[in-house]
């Protein structure tokens, strides 16, 4: 059965099949230079086999028979991780079905933290202490917590850090309060290299920082 999509006969039949959009959104960040992914996909060498480029079906095959199911990923980083070579390409020799969770291990942006002598994303660490990710995150780079203080502190001690300024001690929650302005801001001032000290912890209530 054929199906047409803007004017074109798509003849394999597999439009409205799960993998043909997977396929589809991978040649996009691959081939579509206008992708807002594309330099670090097609723009940084990466490409597709040209088993699966022009061949939605027999990438759709390879997929099923090696146990896709919706919710799981295709995963080009995981064998050339092993192998200790660059992933550079989408092909069967290549590609791993994964979970999400395992997926993210393999990220390149993943954040990978040691302790007690042991090296774990951040995600794996979260599940394992049973602090949520974004708490741990917010601790190690906002807060700029040690990985000790991050990983042991109460889910409330992270408001209790204390920051001190021209002999000035005070909590991040009292320094809010005293410069009149949100902890998102606070910590937008902590960030930004081009204040001193002293516009950190006495300007008040102004944007002009931010």
């Amino acid at each position: 059965m054929a199906y047409v999509k803007k004017g074109r006969i798509l003849k394999h039949g597999l439009y409205y099949h799960p993998l043909y959009r997977v396929w589809i959104k991978i040649k996009d960040r691959l081939y579509n230079s206008n992708h807002e992914a594309y330099h670090l996909y097609g723009g940084n060498g990466v490409v597709m086999c040209d088993e699966w480029k022009d061949n939605p079906k027999s990438f759709i095959e390879w997929a099923l028979e090696n146990g896709w199911e919706k919710g799981l990923h295709i995963d080009k980083d995981k064998i050339p991780h092993e192998l200790g070579i660059p992933a550079k390409i989408y092909s069967p020799e290549m590609c791993s079905i994964l979970t999400p969770k395992e997926n993210r291990r393999y990220n390149k942006d993943a954040l990978w933290i040691e302790y007690n002598g042991q090296r774990k994303i951040l995600f794996d660490w979260a599940d394992e202490l049973g602090i949520d990710y974004a708490t741990l995150h917010h601790r190690l780079y906002d807060f700029g917590y040690t990985v000790e203080d991050a990983f042991t502190l109460p889910r409330t001690g992270q408001r209790k850090k204390v920051y001190e300024h021209n002999g000035v001690s005070k909590t991040i929650k009292e320094w809010c309060a005293y410069l009149e302005i949100g902890q998102a801001a606070f910590f937008k001032r902590l960030k930004n290299a081009k204040l001193t000290k002293d516009q950190i912890f006495t300007e008040k209530n102004t944007k002009r920082w931010l």
